[in-house]
């Protein structure tokens, strides 16, 4: 049985730096695909990367919910955010979803925001 070693890199997109080091992991045979995070300072990067490259490596979402991450529609009433209307800290995120805090509607829409970016932009 021929057997095959899957190695995603993830995180894909956080910034330049961890965008231009994943490329070069991609390009050095060590990578076999990578989890691209939306709304980041290098998500572009890593989706025009993507896009040239889906016929050699696998792309898919890295779903964020935590850590000051940007939301895409940022409303004071959504259960995932912080005063700042930034998503909370990961530790307290945590907490809340076991005190059962967070709204599945909260979720689901803001997966659907980033999986639709990387779905519009062809990925």
């Amino acid at each position: 049985m021929h057997k095959i070693l899957i190695i995603n890199a993830d995180d894909f997109g956080w910034d330049a730096d961890t965008v231009n080091t994943t490329i070069n992991l991609f390009e050095n045979s060590i990578l076999s695909s990578a989890s691209i995070m939306t709304g980041r300072n290098g998500s572009k990067q890593a989706i025009d990367f993507a896009l040239k490259n889906q016929h050699k490596f696998s792309f898919g979402l890295h779903f964020n919910i935590v850590d000051n991450h940007i939301p895409y529609n940022p409303i004071q009433t959504n259960s995932l955010l912080n005063s700042e209307l930034t998503f909370k800290l990961s530790n307290q995120q945590r907490w809340d979803a076991l005190l059962f805090r967070l709204k599945y509607i909260d979720i689901q829409k803001e997966f659907e925001y980033q999986l639709l970016q990387l779905l519009n932009n062809g990925i």
